[in-house]
């Protein structure tokens, strides 16, 4: 519920409340993660992340409720990242997203 409180709060956060929107974002979110599991099994790092970065991005958005299928996709998304920087030598980065998914309260 903190993860949704600071959504309600954040104004550049959209509002979603139609269904077939959030539905979609959900939907697209994991296809993007899909398509970057798919990036890094090849070692392809850069594209993975670009993968990992759209879902987060379609994300980011506040439903009516909180949503635990959006949160556990987001902190799924955010490790891959985080596994993405750690490969590419951005150890700081890796750090900082591991927080960001521990401060997660789905």
């Amino acid at each position: 519920r903190s993860r949704w409180s600071a959504l309600s709060r954040d104004a550049s956060a959209p509002r979603l409340s139609d269904p077939a929107e959030l539905a979609r974002r959900l939907r697209e979110a994991m296809e993007a993660k899909e398509e970057g599991n798919r990036a890094a099994g090849e070692s392809d790092w850069e594209v993975a992340s670009e993968r990992y970065l759209r879902g987060l991005a379609l994300l980011r958005f506040c439903p009516e409720r909180p949503s635990e299928e959006q949160a556990r996709l987001e902190a799924a998304l955010t490790l891959n990242q985080a596994l993405c920087d750690i490969e590419r030598g951005r150890h700081d980065e890796a750090v900082e997203r591991c927080g960001q998914v521990l401060a997660l309260e789905p």
